[in-house]
């Protein structure tokens, strides 16, 4: 098996599946062919799915969220388009397969699917510029890599404005490889931020 990776090109095209040109997948173009490059990049992914979002000649961004905005329930009118932001959030949750930077602003997003509003829809907007700013970024395996098992995870206590509910995250690596990773809103409200660190030191300790 060693010998069959070292011996794959870097910059060989690879066929996926065989569907009709006007095949779709969770609204998104399929594609045919991807290039595999030494960095891991799949840009003409990104760049098709840009495309569907009409995105692809909107202005970058360099970083995808605002640190110090908090997304909650009826902060803005609602937004005339809902099934619209529906179909961008869903997106948003595929690319999150290969994304994992966003994972987090995509939780956000998703709280929202009932009633977004226009702050709602201008956070998702921002997340798409990030990426077409960010076009190659992905997950990048290596050939060989130790097989030391690492978990990292960070809590922020009360985080929900709504329902004062925490929001934990968790990174999972296989020596440098990163295999696993969520970001999530805790069930219950905490009152204690060590009891709540201890729950995401559990819900870690479980993935791991």
């Amino acid at each position: 098996m060693q010998n069959e990776l070292n011996a794959l090109e870097i910059n060989k095209t690879w066929s996926l599946v065989d569907l009709p040109p006007n095949k779709r997948v969770i609204g998104c173009k399929w594609i045919y062919k991807i290039k595999y490059k030494s960095d891991g990049s799949i840009k003409k992914y990104k760049a098709i799915y840009l495309t569907d979002t009409r995105f692809l000649a909107s202005k970058p961004v360099p970083t995808s969220i605002v640190i110090t905005a908090k997304l909650c329930q009826n902060d803005s009118p609602p937004y005339n388009d809902p099934a619209y932001y529906r179909r961008l959030v869903g997106k948003l949750l595929y690319l999150t397969n290969s994304r994992p930077g966003i994972s987090f602003e995509v939780q956000q997003l998703s709280q929202f699917m009932a009633q977004p509003t226009t702050n709602h829809h201008k956070a998702l907007t921002r997340v798409l510029r990030y990426i077409k700013g960010n076009p190659g970024q992905g997950l990048f395996y290596l050939v060989s890599s130790s097989l030391q098992l690492k978990a990292f995870n960070d809590l922020d206590w009360t985080a929900c404005v709504d329902s004062r509910k925490s929001i934990s995250g968790c990174c999972v690596f296989l020596g440098n490889s990163l295999v696993s990773w969520k970001s999530k809103k805790h069930t219950t409200v905490v009152r204690s931020s060590s009891k709540a660190e201890y729950r995401a030191l559990a819900s870690s300790s479980c993935e791991t």
